[in-house]
This record gives structure tokens, C-alpha cells and sequence, in this order.
């Protein structure tokens, strides 16, 4: 190796030289290395990255924007900011990352990033932006629904309840129902609805209820046996909850259960259901009746023994007593049937 010591007899003007070349050599080599003092930088301004240890996120994947202080010219901070770091945590839950896995992440992407200053805690815990939708707001729209789908009649809800996991993104809310609208009864009833989270279904929901309307009805005033015919002491009028019927069940007028057969049993205080009433029976198995047969002017009159319990105006089995066959007739009173042909 050349010695550049002043004990070398060069003339002045070639060692001159020779230090112009070793000045210009080092600079340039010096030139070519990054300029670091704490930090990378580029044209003069530092690169550094410092990561919060509990932060929240709003998007559906963790960017490293969103949970850390990026110090860095444009350019290249929109970059490292859109770097993404793992799938968002579920709404209301967390999701820890290990510090050691974030700085791994980084220098794959950035393989600069030994020269950019990474401030990273052990361990970062992150939450979601969320929200949960009240049970207040829920009712209304379902109570809204509901008289919506009877045609605006005033039922009265009972018993609310919400079925699935309600919370969501944070973000504007939209609730659709999900279930077939038509034919609202009285009674339980589910309303399956969906969530939109600005404008994306985030779930659904099932609300469901006691729909239910005060109306004047008719209820028995002591129990009632199977087979009995009901008198006015039997009945009043009473105001209750329509729940667990449908529309136009219930009777209100007396003298439509009055004189009826009670078909099941009904317990003091029920309601008196028009499918439990019917026309009580004027002939009884056994009976002896005038049977009647008719054919233009010509009438012909025997006696038959009826087969089964009719009443008023139904058809019934009736035995032709001289013949032994058996005959269909309508019940005209408690002692005549008319053949039917």
C-alpha cells in the first residue's frame, strides 16, 4: 500500500494531486451510505414508527395507520400506513398482537426498515369500533311492523324478546325485516330481521313478542259442561287481552251463545269461542220420528227411529221402521225428518 507520509520525496504539485483524488473517492463513497443520526432520512426528514399499546380500529382489517404514529414524508407514509396487520377483532371483542411478530412484519415490507425507528410495546391489544342496537329501538320497529301488518290495528306488545348477537360496527344502521309479512295473528310471533352497517348486512336478528288488543268478549261466569246448552246466567261480556286467537274468534254478542251445545268444557272466566259452540241436538239416538217422503204432489208418511243426535235442520241417518233400510233425512222439528233424495 502506498505510503502518503511527508517523509515520501514527492514533488508538491503531484502530491497535490494525489489528495484531490483521495477526497473525492471518500466522498463519493460517503455520499452513497445513508445519512443516519436516530433515524432514516430521506431528503432531510426522519422515518419513525412508534406503536400505540390499546388502540381500536374502525375497518375490517388492522392497518398499521390505524394503530401507530407514523413520522415520514408523504409518500412514504401512506405506504406504511396501508400495511396490513391482521383481521379486525369481532365487534365488542380484542385481539392481541405480539410486538416481536409486528417488527417481523415490518422488515419483510419495508427491508429499509432497520434504518426507520420502530417504537413496538411487547404486546398491542386491539379493539373494535362497535355498537350495540337498543332494546327501545328494536320494540319500535317491531311494534311499528306489527301494526303495520295488521292493517294499523292498536295491539299492545308483551313479552319482548331479542334473539342473536347484537352488536355491530360502528357506523349508520339500517334494520330490515327478513320474514314473510302477511297474515299477522294475535299471539307469539317472531319477526326475523336484518342489520345493514352503511349499507353491508353485518347479521340478523330475531325479535319476537305477545301481539295482543283489549276487546270486550264473551266469558263464562262458572264452568260449563261438555254438552250443556248455554243460558244468560252462563255468560257476560268482560274486557280482556285478544292474545293467543286470531281476529273475529272471539264473541261479543250474547245472543249468539245463548241456546248453544257447548262442545269442550269451559272453566269459569274463559272466553266463550265461537268453535265451541254448536247447535244443540233436537232428536237423540233412538227417537221415534215421523218420516216424510216426497215427490211433486204425492207425500208419503211412515215412521223411522233415528240413528245418531241431530239438530235443527241437519241430515241424519233415520231406519225405515216397516222396511229396515236406512234412509238419509233432514230434521224439520223434535218429531218429523224429510227424506232426502
Amino acid at each position: 500500500m502506498p505510503d502518503f507520509s511527508d517523509n515520501r520525496p514527492y514533488p508538491d504539485g503531484k502530491q497535490s494531486s494525489i489528495r484531490n483524488a483521495l477526497f473525492f473517492a471518500v466522498f463519493a463513497v460517503l455520499s452513497a451510505l445513508p445519512f443516519v443520526v436516530s433515524g432514516a432520512e430521506v431528503d432531510g426528514q426522519k422515518i419513525a414508527v412508534i406503536v400505540q399499546g390499546h388502540v381500536s380500529v374502525k375497518s375490517d382489517d388492522i392497518k398499521l395507520g390505524e394503530i401507530a404514529e407514523i413520522d415520514a414524508p408523504e409518500n412514504i407514509a401512506g405506504e406504511i400506513s396501508g400495511l396490513i396487520i391482521a383481521p379486525s377483532p369481532k365487534p365488542g371483542r380484542q385481539k392481541n398482537i405480539r410486538g416481536g411478530r409486528l417488527k417481523d412484519l415490518i422488515e419483510n415490507r419495508f427491508p429499509e426498515s432497520k434504518d426507520i425507528i420502530l417504537d413496538i410495546p411487547a404486546l398491542i391489544v386491539v379493539s373494535r369500533d362497535s355498537q350495540i342496537l337498543s332494546e327501545e329501538i328494536l320494540k319500535e320497529y317491531y311494534m311499528n311492523k306489527i301494526h303495520e301488518m295488521s292493517g294499523n290495528d292498536p295491539f299492545e306488545i308483551s313479552d319482548f324478546r331479542v334473539r342473536g348477537k347484537n352488536i355491530f360496527p360502528d357506523g349508520d344502521i339500517e334494520i330490515k325485516s327478513a320474514g314473510d309479512s302477511r297474515g299477522i295473528r294475535m299471539g307469539n310471533y317472531s319477526l326475523p330481521v336484518d342489520v345493514y352497517v352503511d349499507g353491508s348486512k353485518q347479521g340478523r336478528l330475531t325479535l319476537s313478542g305477545t301481539a295482543g288488543k283489549k276487546i270486550k268478549i264473551l266469558c263464562a261466569t262458572r264452568d260449563i259442561l261438555k254438552g250443556s246448552v248455554v243460558t244468560a246466567d252462563d255468560i257476560r261480556v268482560e274486557t280482556k287481552d285478544a292474545q293467543n286467537g286470531s281476529k273475529g274468534i272471539f264473541l261479543t254478542d250474547p245472543s249468539l251463545a245463548i241456546g248453544k251445545k257447548v262442545l269442550s268444557p269451559v272453566r269459569s272466566g274463559a272466553a266463550i269461542l265461537e268453535k265451541n259452540l254448536a247447535v244443540p241436538s233436537v232428536l237423540k239416538k233412538g227417537d221415534k220420528v215421523r218420516l216424510v217422503a216426497k215427490a211433486g204432489l204425492l207425500s208419503v208418511e211412515t215412521s223411522g227411529e233415528v240413528l245418531s243426535d241431530a239438530a235443527l235442520g241437519e241430515q241424519v241417518k233415520i231406519k225405515n221402521i216397516d222396511t229396515g233400510k236406512s234412509i238419509t233425512a233432514r230434521v224439520v222439528d223434535s218429531t218429523t225428518a224429510e227424506a232426502v233424495f
